[in-house]
């Protein structure tokens, strides 16, 4: 995962995805270009999903600096979203970590650049694809949350 790129992206070459978490489980994969960085994360210790979806919401919306950590026992993939001025792009860097102390640092898997519409319809893409892969009740059932559909169709809406 050594040697982060940084582009001008399209929805094409960035993906990313978020299989339906099993017994407090998920994995969320991103493949950029011919790279890929995928990592389990547990439910614990925050509901990372609809953090994913809030800091998205409001990078969207109205800008600022949000982060998102997905904890996968020691290791960590950290999404830092940043867009400090409300009419410029977001920037979007991701970096594994391999323990929580992140005392070696991290190893920077994507930094890119893109539209705050962009940014926002790659990961709604991702959550609705989530959302639609199974009922409410087995979601929380198997992710110890609820999903969050508010979240999750407001971004929706800012989107078109």
């Amino acid at each position: 995962m050594s040697g982060a790129k940084t582009v001008e992206s399209d929805w094409k070459v960035l993906r990313v995805e978020l299989e339906p978490p099993s017994k407090g489980v998920g994995l969320i994969r991103v493949t950029f270009g011919d790279r890929q960085v995928e990592r389990s994360f547990s439910y614990t210790p925050a509901d990372t999903i609809s953090e994913l979806a809030e800091a998205v919401d409001a990078v969207v919306a109205a800008g600022g600096q949000r982060i998102v950590v997905f904890h996968g026992g020691p290791d960590e993939l950290e999404f830092s979203f940043d867009r400090l001025d409300a009419a410029d792009g977001v920037s979007l860097t991701i970096t594994a970590f391999e323990s929580r102390s992140r005392e070696r640092g991290g190893d920077e898997f994507l930094k890119v650049r893109m539209s705050p519409q962009l940014l926002g319809k790659l990961f709604w893409r991702a959550l609705r694809e989530l959302e639609g892969a199974m009922s409410s009740r087995v979601y929380a059932a198997e992710w110890r949350h609820p999903f969050p559909h508010r979240v999750v169709a407001q971004l929706g809406e800012r989107l078109n």
